[in-house]
């Protein structure tokens, strides 16, 4: 009976294809963060974007494979929506990720973009971070539209949704995002321990 309920809970949580968050349609409290790829003086807050660009936060890590494979898939909508109203941010918040191996990761790579130090988990958890990759579109007021993932699949050649790009395109345009929660595969991303 017991193994049976729990079957039917498993069954329903991966049939739900829009999953519920509280801070959606809502405005997000601001936040400022360190640039990785800047000097230790160079800072970004959310506000510094508020009524000029919709911005995406990339949650990332370089120790996981699921990143890993979604990479291209990361610099390419990156580079597609390169010189419209749009910042991409990428943010560290695993406490398995360092700050210098970000910045390498971020280099070596080649992501051209800011990568934000999240280093006790202040962004993540008030975002509610479980996995990495995940990503969030910001309307230019500050409100937050998409949570989830850039498509369905871990396989480049199996992804046919583009949910992300959807999302971010609807915000471009003005217009209400369709789907904008999504179920989120990758990566457990492990919290810095209190106190550290």
């Amino acid at each position: 009976m017991i193994r049976t309920l729990l079957a039917l809970a498993l069954l329903a949580a991966v049939q739900d294809p829009r999953p519920q968050f509280p801070l959606l349609d809502q405005p997000l409290k601001d936040f400022k963060l360190r640039d990785l790829t800047r000097d230790a003086e160079t800072w970004i807050s959310l506000s510094d974007y508020k009524g000029k660009k919709t911005v995406v936060l990339i949650f990332t890590s370089y120790n996981c494979d699921a990143c890993g494979d979604y990479e291209n898939r990361m610099l390419k909508i990156i580079k597609d929506f390169e010189g419209k109203d749009v910042v991409f941010l990428g943010v560290r918040s695993s406490a398995e990720d360092d700050a210098s191996g970000m910045r390498k990761y971020a280099v070596e790579k080649g992501f051209k973009i800011s990568f934000l130090d999240d280093p006790k988990n202040v962004l993540a958890d008030y975002l509610d971070v479980l996995v990495t990759p995940t990503f969030y579109v910001i309307d230019p007021k500050g409100v937050l539209r998409y949570r989830g993932a850039l498509d369905e699949s871990l396989k480049e050649s199996r992804a046919k949704q583009t949910w992300l790009r959807d999302a971010l395109q609807a915000v471009l345009e003005g217009k209400e995002v369709a789907l904008k929660s999504t179920k989120i595969i990758g990566c457990h991303m492990p919290r810095v321990e209190p106190g550290k």
